[in-house]
This record gives structure tokens, C-alpha cells and sequence, in this order.
């Protein structure tokens, strides 16, 4: 048993290293190393061991961009952005690859995870090297540390199983255990503001599709997206497109019978903030104490640049950011927040003066919005660190932004599968907006629509649309409403490995949904069963589906 043998490799490798280990109830992992000057890295190697060349692994990401599949000796990238390549690392390692927090490994029909089931203060990663190696690692996260320092790691298991499904959600299962979840009242169906108009959003954009939405029962929300800001960071100073702020959409919004949204980025800041010219004491700084943009650091950011990070370990930070989002509950009666460019508050490299981990300043900051909010209001979070956001959202982003364009759209679908055994266990999942109309410069063919519906579905998670509403037909509506109502009915989610076909099970309806996706480029002869129906437009279906290539089908069995 492949798992047998790496937990031998794991005890061998902790008495080389002078590493010892807790092993709990549930066969999870807390290490503990004691700080030497002659002996200490800030990268503790737990497990050194070598795998076959062509063992099948999937690993996960630190970010919400990344991903991987593939052999140790072939590896293959899913995620757009990979932490270890360029632009997120400026100094890739041609050695290995390098994936966080959860390995799985596949081995004939046996499946093997590693994975980490907490994270508060440090990462786990593994690294995957050509020939079959296999490194599982703690990083401290650059944290200083003195002779005779003992340092208790996150917890860690390695389980084994036959059936994936639920190895994922056993293992989901150790992790609320140290993580658990936000309880969440609603899950909102919104309209978003940026896959119609971008940055360049303006207060009347916001008006009229608020205005539109009161014919729109399934939509709950109207949500501002960027462009509303002066600059990243001056989240109370409106731009000239929202030159009497926002109290003429929230009034709007309500007259709809609708509620506000807003986004914001709360852990960057513009270099032509306030903040960077008046308060430069509140921001991380290089290892020598130097100011420096994130830019140098990582992926500098997608606009109003260069990006600087907010210390959390200062409480005037603490404050500042309370006081902004207590305003936007109390003064603009907003309880759904959407956080992005979360990632930025944990990025490698840089000093906080209170001796904190990327880990810790992440998560302070979570925390101070989630105190300034209160119980009732909403988290989203979006490019967001997967694993440091544990216990801290009530739903999370788990794919790349949605585009107009096939290739986006099969990414998005393949990661949100990949993240599916978090739904409803780690928080509840959000793979991104519906953009089902064309847009100047983004055309969406009939395929890929089918596949983004699919991918709502088959998530079952939160419902959001991003086209603008006036472009949508009576058809269009009536087929909206019926994937909020469908999405939320979704109790259960078989696939095949190849995440070929799908059955989704409802609960309190006497039918279910059967999901067949076409990956390649040559027909396929669907058989369909008695009393089918096609959920694209509520016709019947015969005996024979001829599914065309790169397209989806979406069934409701009765």
C-alpha cells in the first residue's frame, strides 16, 4: 500500500531532520521542530521519498489560479496563473514543480492524499520532481526565529481510498474540525457589475441595470464592482464616474426591492492612494525594512498600479479597515462583500513588523471585516489564498474570471470540478459569473454557453450573471430563473473521473439532472431516457442525443 510506504519515508525523513511528530485520534500530523543556529532553514522538509515517473497525481494551488495534474514526470498545468511560474514567481525553479496544501495520487484504482488540514500560521507545499521525487515541506513563512524557538507546525494526513469522492470529503471533514465554516442565512443570486462595463463602470450603468432588475425576480442583489474607487485603497474617495458617490445606486437598488453589493480589495493599496502618501508606516515592507511594490515581489496587479500591501500586524491598519467597512454597513446598509486581490495579502517576501507570517497578516485582516461586518452579511472571496482563507468566507471564488471565449470557459469548468468537494463542507463555491450575451469585443457561441450553465450547476453553489440585464430576452429570463432554481436544489453530485458526465440529484424534487460533456472533437451518440426534457428549453427528448464536438447537454430526468 502506497500509503504504508510514505509514512515510512515521512518517519525516516523526521529523524534525519531531528523533527518530531504528534499523531492523533485521526491519524493527523502535528510536527514540531526546536530552533538551532547550526541546523535551522525556513523550510522544514517532512517527507523525502521517490515515486514512479508516470504516477498520476492533481495538486492543489495556493492561489485561487492555480492548479496542477498530470505525471510527476509530465506535469500539466490547469490554472492560468501557476504559483511557481512567471508572473506569480520571478525566480521559477526548473528542478521541481511546486503545488500546496493537498496531493492527490493515483496508483491503478486506489487514490492517495496528502494534504494539510489547517492552516493558520504556515504553508505546506509539496514539490514534484521528473524523476518520481516527492518533497513534502512546511515553509515558516520568513519568520524569525531564536536558538531554543519551538516551532509547532500545521496538521497534516495521508489517507487512502478507493472511492475519491469521499477520500475529499473525509478529508473536508478534518479540516472544519480546525477550521469551520461561516454559517450562511441565504445564497444570493447577484448581477455584477465588471463582466459588462470593467473598471469603466459608471454610476449610471449601476441605475439603469437596478432599474431593470425589479422585472427580475430571481435576481437578489446589485453588486458594484471596481471602478467605483478613486484609486485601489481610497475605498471612501469616489471616482469621477460616481461623482455623487453611491448613495443615488443604493437608493435605486432598494426602490428595485433589491440589495447592494460592493467589492472591494482590502489588503492593496495604489501608489497614488491616500494612504501611501500620508500613511507609509501602514504597509509591509522588504526584509531590510525597505517600501517596496508588490510588483517586486510577484504579479504586480491588473491595474491603477503599482500595489502596495497593508500590515496587519499595526493596529491603526486594524482600525482603518474596520472603519471602512463599518461604514458601508451602517451608512450604505451593504451586507454582501465581495474581497478581492486577496492574495496579495499573503504574498512571499515581505516583513511585517510584528513578526507575523504572510498566514497570520491574512488572516487578521479577514478578521477585522468579518468583526466590523457582523453576523448577518456576506463574504465572497475572490483571488483569493485557498487554504489561509479556511473558516474566514461564506463563499469563495474557486476559478478564474469568466471570458467571452471557449478557452476560459473550458479552464473555468475544469477547475471548478476539481474544487467541487469544498461546496458545502469548507464554505459554499462560487465559479464565477453567467456572461451569456455578447459583449463589444467577446463573442460567446452556443457551446460554450452550454458549458458555463453546466458549470453553475454542477457547482451548486452561488448564482451570479454578468451580462447586462437589458440585453436579455423574455427566453433568456425564463432560463435564468431556471438555473437559480435548479442550482439551489442540488443536493448530491456524482462524475466520472474524466469529468465526462455528470448526475445531479435534487433534493425535494422527484427528478435529476444528468450533465454530458463532450471534451473532444468528434460527435457522440448520447442514449437519453424515458420522459427526458432538454433544460436549455424545456423540450422533449428522443431515445438518441447526437452530442457535437466541445458542446454540452444538460437533461432533466423526470
Amino acid at each position: 500500500m502506497l500509503k504504508d510506504s510514505l509514512e515510512a519515508a515521512l518517519d525516516s525523513t523526521l529523524k534525519v531532520s531531528d523533527i518530531a511528530y504528534v499523531k492523533n485520534q485521526a491519524d493527523e500530523y502535528t510536527f514540531r521542530k526546536v530552533v538551532t543556529t547550526s541546523r535551522f532553514t525556513s523550510v522544514l522538509i517532512l517527507l523525502d521519498t521517490k515515486l514512479n515517473p508516470d504516477t498520476v497525481f492533481f495538486g492543489e494551488g495556493f492561489q485561487m489560479l492555480s492548479q496542477m495534474t498530470g505525471t510527476f514526470a509530465n506535469p500539466v498545468n490547469i490554472g492560468r496563473c501557476m504559483d511557481d511560474l512567471s508572473p506569480y514567481s520571478h525566480y521559477p525553479v526548473e528542478d521541481y514543480r511546486t503545488v500546496y496544501n493537498m496531493l492527490l495520487l493515483k496508483k491503478e484504482s486506489m487514490w492517495t492524499l496528502l494534504g494539510f488540514t489547517s492552516c493558520n500560521k504556515y504553508t505546506g507545499f509539496f514539490r514534484i520532481f521528473n524523476d518520481g521525487t516527492l518533497h513534502v515541506c512546511m515553509s515558516l513563512e520568513g519568520q524569525l526565529f531564536n536558538s531554543g524557538d519551538i516551532i509547532n507546525t500545521e496538521t497534516f494526513v495521508i489517507m487512502e481510498g478507493t472511492d475519491k469522492q469521499q477520500l475529499l470529503e473525509k478529508f473536508a471533514k478534518l479540516i472544519t474540525k480546525h477550521h469551520p465554516p461561516l454559517k450562511i442565512k441565504e445564497r444570493p443570486c447577484t448581477w455584477c457589475s465588471w463582466y459588462a462595463y470593467y473598471d469603466h463602470v459608471r454610476d449610471s450603468d449601476i441605475i439603469e441595470n437596478a432599474d431593470k432588475s425589479g422585472e427580475l425576480d430571481f435576481i437578489d442583489h446589485i453588486q458594484i464592482d471596481d471602478g467605483y474607487e478613486s484609486h485601489m485603497g481610497d475605498w471612501l474617495e469616489y471616482s469621477d464616474r460616481f461623482s455623487k458617490g453611491l448613495d443615488d445606486c443604493i437608493a435605486k437598488i432598494a426602490e428595485k426591492g433589491k440589495r447592494p453589493s460592493i467589492w472591494v480589495a482590502p489588503f492593496i493599496v495604489s501608489g497614488e492612494s491616500d494612504i501611501v502618501k500620508n500613511h507609509s508606516d501602514w504597509l509591509a515592507t522588504d526584509m531590510d525594512g525597505n517600501l517596496i511594490p508588490a510588483g517586486y515581489l510577484t504579479y504586480g496587479g491588473w491595474r491603477d498600479l503599482p500595489w502596495y500591501v497593508l500590515d496587519f500586524s499595526n493596529d491603526e491598519v486594524v482600525n482603518h479597515i474596520h472603519n471602512i467597512f463599518n461604514f458601508f454597513v451602517k451608512k450604505l446598509r451593504i451586507r454582501y462583500f465581495k474581497l478581492d486581490a486577496c492574495y496579495w495579502g499573503a504574498i512571499k517576501g515581505y516583513l511585517f513588523r510584528g513578526n507575523i507570517s504572510r498566514i497570520e497578516n491574512y488572516r487578521r485582516g479577514i478578521k477585522a471585516i468579518l468583526d466590523a461586518i457582523g453576523d448577518d452579511a456576506i463574504l465572497l472571496g475572490c483571488n483569493a489564498p485557498i487554504w489561509p482563507s479556511l473558516g474566514l468566507f461564506h463563499t469563495m471564488r474557486i476559478s478564474d474570471d469568466t471570458e467571452r471565449n471557449h478557452y476560459r470557459t473550458v479552464q473555468k469548468a475544469k477547475e471548478t470540478f476539481n474544487r467541487l468537494w469544498m461546496n458545502n463542507h469548507l464554505w459554499i463555491n462560487d465559479p464565477d459569473a453567467l456572461c451569456i450575451k455578447d459583449l463589444d469585443g467577446q463573442h460567446v457561441e452556443a457551446n460554450d454557453v452550454h458549458l458555463q450553465i453546466a458549470t453553475v450547476l454542477i457547482c451548486g453553489g452561488v448564482v451570479t450573471v454578468g451580462d447586462r440585464l437589458t440585453d436579455y430576452s423574455k427566453e433568456d429570463q425564463a432560463l435564468l430563473r431556471r438555473i437559480k432554481d435548479y442550482t439551489y436544489y442540488v443536493k448530491e453530485v456524482t462524475a466520472d473521473e474524466d469529468y465526462s458526465t455528470f448526475t445531479l440529484n435534487l433534493k425535494s424534487r422527484k427528478e435529476r439532472i444528468k450533465i454530458y460533456i463532450n471534451w473532444t472533437e468528434a460527435n457522440q451518440t448520447i442514449l437519453i431516457g424515458q420522459n427526458s426534457v432538454n433544460f436549455m428549453n424545456n423540450e422533449p427528448l428522443s431515445s438518441e442525443y447526437i452530442l457535437p464536438p466541445t458542446d454540452t447537454l444538460i437533461v432533466i430526468e423526470h
